[in-house]
């Protein structure tokens, strides 16, 4: 009968061990599924942000693109308007050379 007990005894803890390694395993599991759920999470969250600077970024180089065209054609007309003037003064400095010969000639 001590055999038997023991034998039983036995395979209660052979059965225990089991399934305590079953759970622990079981745990192990949900932990690394929940570790994975978690870094899922993150890496979606940094590649909203990630599209979120780069939607950032291309809107300033659009608006610093815009703001560089701006000034050039704001310095083009300034060196038109340049330009005219020094052909107004080139051109009434003709004319008043011109006059005084014009003048003597008659």
């Amino acid at each position: 009968m001590n055999k038997k007990i023991k034998k039983r005894i036995r395979k209660t803890i052979k059965k225990k061990i089991k399934k305590s390694l079953k759970n622990k395993q079981k745990q192990t599991k949900i932990i690394k599924l929940k570790d994975a759920q978690r870094l899922k999470k993150r890496i979606a969250k940094a590649e909203r942000e990630k599209l979120v600077q780069l939607g950032e970024a291309r809107r300033l180089n659009e608006q610093r693109a815009k703001e560089e065209h701006e000034e050039r054609e704001r310095l083009d007309r300034i060196y038109k308007e340049r330009i005219l003037k020094e052909k107004h003064k080139l051109k009434e400095q003709e004319e008043q050379i011109n006059q005084p010969e014009e003048g003597k000639k008659e």
